[in-house]
């Protein structure tokens, strides 16, 4: 909806595919850390962009009402729920990935 404010979430290329549109997210901004806002990703784009020199897939999550000292411009950070995951596949996800990339691996 136009004139309504979105938080506005840039996703690592390496974590988009764990995502879809549906999955529950907190975001705190700096200037609120105390207040947490509850929202869930409402879309991902298709294709990435470029900010601050990083190529990310930009999600976007309604802004909750009860969020109204949020003003366009601001940041924070996002955590969102991509699931469940054992324990062995948090901690060994990105060294196995990267092994992947640096050694050609499938």
């Amino acid at each position: 909806e136009e004139g309504t404010l979105a938080i506005e979430i840039r996703l690592p290329e390496g974590r988009v595919a764990d995502l879809q549109p549906g999955a529950p997210l907190r975001f705190a901004s700096h200037a609120r850390p105390e207040s947490p806002a509850h929202s869930a990703i409402l879309r991902i784009d298709p294709a990435a962009s470029e900010r601050q020199g990083k190529q990310v897939f930009i999600a976007e999550a309604p802004l909750p009402g009860d969020s109204e000292f949020l003003r366009p411009g601001m940041e924070g950070v996002a955590i969102i729920d991509a699931g469940e995951r054992p324990n062995w596949w948090r901690a060994t996800h990105g060294l196995i990935d990267a092994a992947r990339l640096r050694f050609w691996i499938d």
